[in-house]
């Protein structure tokens, strides 16, 4: 692959894949001024305003937060509650954290599988060990599954008692740990959700449609949802900051793929 991002024939090059080789990717395309489109990590946050109802949240937040085993990269694994409510919350994930039932993807009884390789399990562990050195509190999951003794489980993990100054909080896991952090109103929200040198996705939930929309306008990410969890896959998607540059589907994603030529005749 390396040989591919830097041969001379490739006009450029397009990449879903973590912000370090997304870097290197770009480093290696430098020199030659090769095109490329970046859709990097996340770190994505979840807002629950003062008003939300809680347990419309946890529809969308629940399998937003933990589908696929935190493996995609709009994974919202940071959930950023009201201070007033926030044992509510965190009850709340810990109730749909629970019932999750882990094991043989191929028995229809069961909601989450394994990572994808050992190094991903061996990556979750590290980041839960440092995140309880530094303070977070194991509310559920936190170890591997001790019914299954092959396969590279880990059961699905929320933590409380995080800020966003943790390591846990600002650096992408990639797997089933979810942090809930506390904010003092809706502008402390959006300056915590924005404290990250990711940009990918976040949701927004509230029974106030200016209290959205306001949100959505100041959050630096490239897709923002309103009490739902996700991207559309029809409108242009991509990242702010080290999430990345360029935009994937819709339109613009084609365009992506082009240049604009200009063609000028003679006057007639």
């Amino acid at each position: 692959s390396q040989h591919l991002v830097g041969h001379p024939g490739v006009d450029m090059v397009a990449l879903t894949g973590g912000t370090e080789i997304g870097i290197d990717v770009v480093k290696r395309t430098a020199e030659r001024l090769a095109r490329t489109a970046l859709e990097l990590g996340g770190k994505s946050p979840a807002i629950i305003a003062d008003d939300a109802d809680i347990d419309e949240v946890i529809e969308t937040l629940g399998p937003g937060s933990s589908g696929y085993m935190g493996q995609v990269c709009v994974n919202l694994s940071r959930v950023i509650a009201p201070r007033h409510r926030y044992n509510e919350v965190v009850d709340a994930l810990a109730n749909y954290y629970g019932s999750i039932q882990v094991g043989d993807p191929f028995d229809e009884s069961i909601d989450q599988g394994p990572l994808a390789a050992a190094r991903s399990r061996d990556r979750v562990e590290r980041y839960v060990d440092i995140a309880k050195k530094e303070g977070a509190s194991v509310v559920t999951g936190g170890h591997r599954p001790a019914h299954l003794n092959r396969g590279w489980f880990y059961s699905p993990t929320l933590l409380a008692e995080v800020t966003n100054d943790m390591t846990i909080a600002q650096e992408e896991v990639f797997g089933p740990v979810t942090a809930v952090i506390a904010h003092d109103g809706i502008e402390d929200a959006i300056n915590i959700a924005n404290d990250s040198r990711f940009g990918l996705a976040c949701s927004i939930y509230t029974q106030d449609r200016e209290t959205a929309l306001n949100a959505a306008r100041k959050i630096r990410s490239g897709a923002v949802a309103i009490n739902s969890a996700g991207v559309s896959l029809t409108q242009p998607f991509g990242g702010y900051k080290q999430s990345g540059w360029g935009r994937e589907c819709g339109p613009e994603g084609i365009l992506e793929f082009t240049q604009i030529k200009q063609v000028m005749s003679e006057a007639t």
